[in-house]
């Protein structure tokens, strides 16, 4: 269990909707994070883009528990020095994001923290499962696997590339969260249309960049000491396009449990963020309250 540790000054972002802070980093970025749950000594961490649509999951993880929501920053970002590269010399934001999550953690004095990660926001998980485990008490990997094997079809892109804005009605049930979501997007500067066949797309979409090849990836998952929780809607077309990626992770990872929230779509943290998190929450109360061996 972690002690409490420092709350940053207040401090105003348009990506954070609420209870905001900031850490500076020792390159000098400055990294914003919303802060929830303070009351409570067991630590969850985050990340995402922005933290605008996904506030209501967080208030109810916070309910339980202390949470900490690092925005992941971008090539949008002013502040990119980069410390990971990858071979044409670009950010390599795949890892970029888990080095920038494990330094503001250690800065703020979080030593062991359960770590959430939905679509992109794995990345950081997946970082730190592979070069410092012994932060993590438990990985909830959530929309997303680490694809030890090829993809199944690419229709996420195609889609995006097609349908521009539009698209985002195929990730939600509640047609009504529509607006909201679109101007969540414009904090960053992208829409849909923009991201789709990116390379940035690719670093988020892609976890098993964290390892430097397929084999070393699949050891990772069939070696794995850490509590990973996997969850998923079925309704997803993301899911779709890895079915057999997922369902290799969902076999192979050792210390793991699954979830597959039938009919539910991408953006279920909108549509249900009050069931997403009680989802989450059993699984963490299930680590404290095992199975027989």
């Amino acid at each position: 269990m972690s002690e409490k540790v420092y709350c940053g000054e207040p401090y105003e972002d348009k990506r954070v909707a609420k209870n905001c802070h900031a850490v500076t980093l020792d390159n000098g970025v400055t990294l914003p994070y919303i802060e929830l749950g303070a009351e409570n000594s067991e630590i969850i961490v985050t990340g995402a883009p922005y933290f605008i649509t996904a506030v209501k999951l967080l208030e109810e993880l916070a309910k339980e528990y202390h949470v900490y929501g690092f925005i992941m920053r971008s090539a949008a970002d002013k502040d990119e020095p980069g410390e990971v590269f990858d071979k044409d010399g670009d950010v390599f934001w795949t890892r970029q994001w888990g080095m920038d999550l494990y330094n503001a953690t250690q800065k703020l004095g979080i030593e062991k923290f359960h770590y959430f990660g939905k679509c992109m926001a794995v990345m950081p998980g997946y970082w730190l499962l592979r070069n410092h485990p012994e932060t993590l008490l438990s990985f909830s990997s959530v929309s997303q696997t680490m694809h030890c094997v090829d993809a199944d079809a690419d229709d996420w892109n195609r889609l995006q590339k097609e349908e521009g804005d539009k698209f985002v009605l195929h990730t939600m049930r509640k047609k009504e969260g529509f607006a909201l979501k679109a101007q969540e997007i414009a904090t960053i500067g992208m829409n849909p249309g923009m991201a789709a066949g990116s390379k940035a797309n690719y670093f988020g979409s892609h976890a098993e960049l964290n390892c430097d090849s397929r084999e070393e990836c699949m050891e990772l998952l069939k070696n794995n000491e850490v509590p990973i929780f996997y969850l998923f809607p079925t309704d997803d077309i993301l899911y779709a396009d890895f079915l057999s990626a997922n369902l290799w992770a969902f076999h192979n990872t050792k210390n793991s449990r699954t979830v597959l929230l039938q009919g539910e779509r991408h953006l279920f943290e909108m549509d249900i963020p009050q069931g997403l998190g009680r989802e989450i929450l059993t699984f963490l109360d299930f680590l404290k309250n095992p199975l027989d061996d």
